[in-house]
């Protein structure tokens, strides 16, 4: 998998595909930002990766545009579910949940311990306006 293409003038041109899809499956998968992932790979332009997104989405490909799609919420029909159906959905929505409060602490910790070592305040004061 090739990274980076630079043309004449020595500048980076175009990025391998199946590189911009490496760097989408990443960053899809919540684990990096986009900013991280920018300066892991140093990737030019603020804005690259959130263009390589629309640019998949916007591929004439219909499995292209399926693979890389973000998830859609979910639907609420009108059809009678089965008991069945409707405890697995709520075994799913229960794991999503304990998925976001899991987040939320690792961000509460994350910004506790940015306080302390870089002596830095980032919480929002409760007097301030």
């Amino acid at each position: 998998m090739e990274r980076k293409n630079k043309d004449k003038s020595g500048r980076v041109g175009k990025y391998d595909l199946a590189f911009k899809r490496m760097v989408i499956s990443e960053y899809r998968s919540g684990r990096w930002t986009m900013e991280q992932l920018r300066r892991r790979y140093g990737l030019a332009g603020k804005s690259c990766i959130s263009e390589w997104i629309s640019q998949l989405e916007r591929s004439g490909d219909p499995e292209e545009r399926e693979v890389w799609r973000e998830p859609q919420p979910m639907s609420k029909s009108k059809k009678k579910e089965s008991p069945e159906d409707l405890r697995r959905q709520v075994k799913d929505l229960e794991r999503q949940l304990d998925d976001e409060r899991l987040r939320s602490e690792a961000y509460s910790r994350l910004i506790d311990l940015a306080e302390r070592d870089h002596r830095i305040e980032i919480r929002k004061k409760g007097n301030t306006k």
